[in-house]
């Protein structure tokens, strides 16, 4: 809830009002193939998915890592170690959901699109983080403390 308010969706409105201004795609729909409108979308996809995706995908790691309590350099480590396979595992879902947001949602309802996806999203990312002793934290040296 946190990351989703206060990081997501402020970095998603900024990064997409930038792509608009940078890269307008005309108006049309996926039927009316207005010139330069199919190459728009795909352009706005690419960035996304490479380039703010990226940026996207640290600042979910160090993010959740600082809030639960984690030491900086694990946080970097942990992210450093995850963040690839996590992109790849997000191009093969959301570079076609995102081409349908692009192409379909009007740009002040493309961040409350992304929203419901994100939230699947995350649970994943979460799942991921945490996921057969890849957690940021390690467990059994906290639990070694509490009970010295």
């Amino acid at each position: 809830l946190i990351f989703g308010t206060f990081i997501s969706a402020p970095f998603l409105s900024l990064t997409y009002s930038a792509m608009d201004r940078a890269i307008p795609i005309p108006h049309g729909t996926l039927w009316s193939h207005q010139p330069g409108w199919a190459q728009a979308v795909l352009q706005h996809v690419f960035w996304d998915q490479v380039g703010f995706g990226v940026i996207w995908q640290a600042l979910y790691f160090v993010s959740m890592g600082l809030m639960q309590g984690n030491q900086l350099d694990e946080v970097v480590a942990h992210a450093d170690r995850q963040i690839v396979p996590v992109m790849l595992d997000g191009l093969s879902s959301f570079a076609a959901l995102q081409y349908l947001n692009f192409a379909l949602v009007p740009t002040k309802y493309r961040v409350p699109a992304v929203a419901v996806t994100d939230m699947a999203w995350t649970t994943y990312l979460s799942m991921s983080a945490n996921a057969s002793g890849k957690a940021c934290v390690d467990h059994s040296k906290t639990a070694k403390r509490k009970e010295g």
